[in-house]
């Protein structure tokens, strides 16, 4: 991966009512690097992802987009180059799924109809959604919607994506399919961020983990050296096993609700020290 961010962030807090519930020191999102954002619910996944996209306004710190400030950009020039796609969306069920990856490109301006209609096409084609182009999303399938509300983040090619439980409603075929369309995005120079549940998707599909627990990051690294039986004891509550696969990689399982008080997590390894789960 290339070492030239896209987006930075430095001393990120955010507060809700004068209370704080999102605290990040640093975070380089890089071309080419899929990011997962795991952690218990209310940890603050949604809310680090609608700071990225420029959606909360952070009480300190910032956040640059290729080295500008996102806080001084434009609704519009931020939707130009990130594509956010939140887990409660807009209601347009009278819309086809060609409809809705249209309206994607709206940030871009006006564009040629020849232009956008081949823009909406590949994307229905990168999300397989072909055979669906003309079926209003109230008759398709949970899975399907899912897809077109892909297309209409993609279509426009932004660099950065952040998604919001893009794997939300797929079984696990599916989900695998989303996650190895994002590889292929990744691959093709974007950064992409996803706030994700399933750890196991997590660890063998994103490059790097963001730990979020209690509004605070527990840890950032690759998967192998984040996810440990003493983390998820101490972030998730669970007792957890170590596996190793036949690739030679590792992983770490969730096999039962932990009792008692989590351990503390390893400051020396850059990790909140945590005394309950």
């Amino acid at each position: 991966m290339a070492d030239n961010p896209i987006l930075i962030v430095r001393g990120l807090e955010v507060s809700w009512g004068g209370r704080v519930v999102l605290r990040l020191d640093e975070l380089d999102l890089q071309p080419g690097e899929l990011i997962g954002i795991v952690g218990p619910n209310g940890a603050g996944k949604t809310t680090l992802l609608r700071a990225l996209a420029g959606i909360v306004r952070p009480q300190r710190g910032v956040i640059l987009l290729r080295g500008r400030n996102l806080q001084s950009l434009s609704a519009r020039e931020v939707a130009r180059e990130i594509g956010y796609l939140p887990q409660v969306r807009s209601s347009y069920e009278d819309l086809t799924v060609h409809e809705l990856a249209r309206r994607g490109l709206l940030p871009l301006g006006h564009l040629p109809s020849h232009v956008a209609s081949r823009a909406v096409n590949d994307v229905l084609e990168l999300c397989a959604l072909q055979g669906l182009a003309h079926q209003r999303l109230s008759t398709i399938s949970g899975g399907e919607s899912q897809r077109a509300w892909l297309a209409f983040v993609l279509v426009r090619r932004p660099r950065v994506l952040l998604l919001d439980e893009p794997t939300s409603h797929l079984d696990y075929r599916h989900q695998m399919e989303v996650l190895d369309l994002l590889r292929r995005l990744c691959q093709e120079g974007a950064a992409v961020a996803i706030a994700i549940h399933d750890l196991w998707l997590a660890s063998r599909h994103c490059h790097r983990l963001v730990v979020l627990h209690q509004g605070e990051c527990a840890a950032v690294g690759p998967p192998e050296e984040v996810l440990s039986p003493q983390l998820l004891q101490a972030v998730f509550g669970v007792e957890a096993t170590v596996a190793h696969l036949p690739d030679g990689s590792r992983v770490c399982f969730p096999i039962s609700p932990a009792q008692g008080h989590g351990e503390v997590l390893d400051e020396s390894r850059g990790r909140r020290a945590s005394e309950r789960a």
